[in-house]
């Protein structure tokens, strides 16, 4: 059985967190050490979570978005700057981690990139920002981010884009987009 958590020095802390970054976990707070921390969000992002906020620096902050985008959900605010925040949503497949950057941060730029890694992203986009070219963008990947286009923005283009690809998308077809064409293209679709 392990000794006590207390009493393993900082090396045997370190041995079993090469092994296994959960061990991370385990290490009481005032014990945990930047190297050990390092290490855990290298094999894991998400370890950041278990890292106390006077450990928390940007290189660590960095180190833990590029291993897993969602952990910038565990950076403090005041350590989330434009570039952490656009290395998370910029990566493959990562766009919806745009939840987890302050809306001061988001630019149209910012936006868009998270949109083109995944379209159901222009749900955390404030309307505001919103361009009917980032809009047909999101469309075009996820028919379902018709639901996030604010009806002003929506055009019989997008919307037959949409309903094309999933017949449920009709349902966020404004009434004055709703063409017997647009119906049956939908319900061929579902």
């Amino acid at each position: 059985t392990m000794e006590s958590s207390n009493q393993l020095t900082e090396q045997e802390w370190l041995g079993l967190i090469s092994r296994n970054w959960c061990y991370i976990e385990r290490v009481p707070d005032e014990l945990k050490t930047k190297e050990m921390c390092m290490l855990a969000i290298s094999k894991a992002g998400y370890a950041l979570k278990v890292v106390p906020n006077r450990l928390k620096t940007p290189d660590i902050c960095m180190a833990s978005v590029l291993t897993n985008p969602y952990s910038l959900q565990f950076v403090p605010a005041e350590l989330k700057t434009y570039d952490l925040c656009f290395q998370a949503i910029s990566q493959v497949g990562c766009g919806t981690a745009l939840e987890f950057v302050p809306d001061e941060l988001k630019t149209s730029e910012m936006c868009l990139e998270a949109i083109k890694q995944e379209g159901s992203s222009l749900g955390f986009v404030p309307d505001e920002l919103k361009t009917e070219e980032m809009c047909l963008e999101a469309v075009s990947k996820t028919a379902g981010a018709l639901k996030y286009v604010p009806d002003a923005l929506k055009t019989s283009e997008m919307c037959l884009s949409a309903v094309s690809r999933n017949g449920y998308a009709l349902e966020f077809v404004p009434d004055e987009l709703t063409t017997s064409d647009i119906c049956l293209v939908g319900v061929s679709n579902y």
